[in-house]
């Protein structure tokens, strides 16, 4: 006899209840109006589009471009565009040098430090073959320094913690010359940018503003009088300001004479000789 356990009716699931819509808060005008500025910089700005890194069995590497919703050979000209090159071939050369950057010990290709690599280079924004191989520099650069901090803060040996503060000092010291030489390509030949400033003055009748150069005395006519003449003779006028007064100094102001050695009665000082050399240089 086959006796059927007895089930248990299963009680229904209450269907799980969705989950509570999180309201965002508004922005303010301050908060709008600096996502505004940001959607325009972005617009205004050359697209950047990712790359995907697929490994061959013969070793080799397959590069295609990590956007789908266009065209393979339209991002290759976006990306060309974005690093400042014109053609295929420079393109490619200038992936080969990222990839190298981003291969590990192992062999392996890191993509996402392949992708920083070349998010830095698009930020840069080189505009030829030459500020894109500097900017390649650039980075590779800042990616040591970067590893060089990172290990100096870390280490507690003290060699260890001296050869990273050299190295990364120059680096830093590098980073910066390249820095400069880009500025330089990127200035136009010839130009050159000059300051004009305007400064005001309140001074009394007859003074020299600061800083300026003035030829005092009559230049119409028979020469030009000399400054030192100029000055006694407005000295001896009452014509002198007293901010002029001051910057001749203490001894022309107030006319004391220096004494010499002789006004004192001090001769020069005889030459020691020997008795039995005369000044002829006879015996």
């Amino acid at each position: 006899m086959v006796t059927k356990k007895a089930t248990r009716p299963q009680k229904k699931r209450a269907p799980a209840a969705a989950p509570a819509a999180v309201e965002k808060p508004e922005r303010t005008p301050r908060q709008q109006a600096a996502v505004d500025d940001f959607v325009a910089l972005e617009k205004s700005r050359r697209q950047f589009v990712p790359i995907t890194i697929t490994t061959l069995p013969d070793g080799s590497n397959q590069i295609t471009s990590a956007t789908a919703q266009i065209d393979e050979a339209t991002a290759q000209g976006m990306q060309c565009l974005g690093v400042g090159l014109t053609n295929g071939p420079e393109y490619t050369a200038l992936l080969h040098d990222v990839i190298n950057l981003a291969t590990n010990s192992e062999g392996g290709v890191d993509q996402g430090l392949a992708n920083r690599f070349l998010a830095r280079v698009h930020g840069i924004g080189p505009t030829n073959s030459v500020e894109a191989l500097l900017a390649v520099q650039m980075v590779a650069i800042h990616e040591q320094v970067a590893t060089m901090a990172r290990r100096m803060q870390k280490t507690q040996n003290l060699e260890v913690a001296a050869y990273a503060a050299k190295t990364l000092n120059n680096l830093s010291r590098t980073f910066g010359h390249h820095a400069e030489t880009l500025q330089k390509l990127r200035t136009t030949p010839g130009q050159q940018r000059v300051v004009v400033e305007h400064h005001h003055y309140h001074l009394a009748p007859g003074a020299i503003a600061p800083g300026s150069n003035a030829v005092l005395g009559d230049v119409n006519g028979g020469g030009v009088q000399s400054a030192i003449e100029g000055q006694c003779h407005e000295r001896e006028n009452g014509l002198l300001p007293p901010e002029r007064a001051a910057m001749l100094g203490y001894l022309e102001t107030d006319g004391v004479p220096v004494p010499s050695s002789r006004a004192l009665g001090k001769e020069r000082l005889p030459v020691s000789r020997r008795a039995s050399r005369s000044t002829k240089g006879k015996r």
